[in-house]
């Protein structure tokens, strides 16, 4: 078997996938493990493709574990037997996982776990800056990813939190991208509510949909412009560059979680312990709570 880990993202496209990338090759190089990424282009079937491939093949070439941020739900639990079968870790990415439980008993000389951030504690935080920045509630124009659980779990989150505050959310649909946030604002103003409705805010579930969503907004309303804009992600370089730019008003920061299940699989080699069944990371405001400014009334 081949010493490496084998890490299996949605699309190069993605800001925040390139750096669940970037931190697990960091990880891996800290801690003396190989690291080898792959990326699905956005399509389910060449990422399961992908990795029977590598289930596939010769012995000597197959990982250690594969750490897998799915394109889709559906077809995990049969490819992570086929992997399981093969010798191959599981490290699912912010997916709770319940058909683990039975495979750890059936594999507990694997690492088999998930690695995942809290989405609907990262819903709720974006929820509670909402609740900061319109306390007096109001219209919030807000961008969804496709559907996924990541997507259906930021959402409830946030309704959970502005429960009772009187926001009146419009549901746009977005696929991470920068173009999509666009695109569905875009399509959104053609509407002639959409031209003519109010909007105290928009709030999207990742900064590259928040950006070109306010880029769309903007263009098409420019009186719109002192409204505050929300993302998720959080990157250094990305979201809360974009804060301090003043190009966002918020964003949500979530753990690199590729490079914790990087340090999963090395503690599992070092110690041939099967590690906890989920490692959980928590979201957090940027900026914090205190220092989020209402906007000035309209």
């Amino acid at each position: 078997m081949d010493r490496r880990i084998l890490v299996s993202l949605t699309s190069d496209k993605q800001e925040f996938q390139v750096s669940q990338a970037a931190e697990a090759e960091r990880v891996g190089e800290r801690l003396g493990i190989p690291v080898e990424v792959a990326y699905a282009d956005e399509n389910a079937v060449l990422q399961i493709h992908q990795l029977f491939e590598r289930i596939n093949g010769p012995a000597e070439q197959r990982p250690l574990a594969f750490v897998v941020e799915p394109v889709k739900d559906e077809g995990l639990e049969r490819l992570c037997r086929n992997a399981l079968a093969a010798g191959i870790g599981w490290i699912p990415l912010n997916r709770p996982a319940p058909y683990l439980s039975g495979l750890r008993k059936q594999h507990p000389n694997l690492p088999i776990c998930s690695v995942v951030t809290d989405q609907v504690e990262a819903g709720r935080v974006q929820g509670h800056q909402i609740r900061k920045l319109l306390p007096e509630g109001g219209t919030v124009l807000y961008i969804h990813g496709p559907a996924v659980r990541i997507a259906d779990d930021r959402r409830r989150g946030t309704e959970e939190a502005v429960q009772g505050l009187g926001i009146r959310f419009h549901a746009l649909s977005g696929t991470w991208t920068e173009v999509s946030g666009e695109k569905a604002v875009t399509a959104w103003l053609r509407l002639k509510a959409g031209a003519a409705d109010r909007v105290d805010m928009l709030a999207c579930q990742n900064d590259l949909m928040a950006t070109g969503g306010r880029r769309a907004l903007l263009a098409a309303r420019p009186d719109l412009d002192a409204i505050p804009v929300l993302g998720m992600d959080g990157l250094p370089s990305g979201g809360q560059q974009l804060v301090e730019q003043k190009q966002l008003t918020a964003t949500v920061v979530m753990p690199a979680n590729a490079g914790r299940a990087v340090e999963v699989v090395a503690e599992w080699e070092r110690t041939g312990r099967q590690p906890p069944e989920q490692a959980r990371q928590i979201p957090e405001s940027y900026p914090a709570f205190d220092k989020l400014n209402q906007p000035p009334a309209r």
